[in-house]
């Protein structure tokens, strides 16, 4: 019934925002910032480049965004509870 098809597409959205994250967010980041790790010649540029790596992901995850980070906790509550 409705619930059922409310169910499934509940999942959907978080499997879909997982995948998102990990692959096309942390793992593209995570390869640039190798890449980056490479040419630091100082730690202070490891730094700077880990630093960078740490905001490009939070605000490609809609982390660093308040309103869209509330809208997301909402969201994923909400999918929470309906699956219990």
């Amino acid at each position: 019934g409705p619930a059922l098809v409310l169910r499934a597409a509940m999942l959907h959205f978080v499997q879909a925002l997982a995948q998102y994250v990990l692959f096309d967010v942390v793992e593209t980041r995570h390869a640039a910032l190798f890449a980056q790790l490479g040419d630091a010649r100082t730690i202070d540029d490891a730094l700077r480049d880990h630093d960078s790596f740490l905001d490009l992901v939070l605000r490609d995850c809609l982390l660093s965004n308040h309103a869209l980070l509330a809208l997301l906790a909402d969201l994923l509550t909400a999918c929470d509870r309906f699956a219990a």
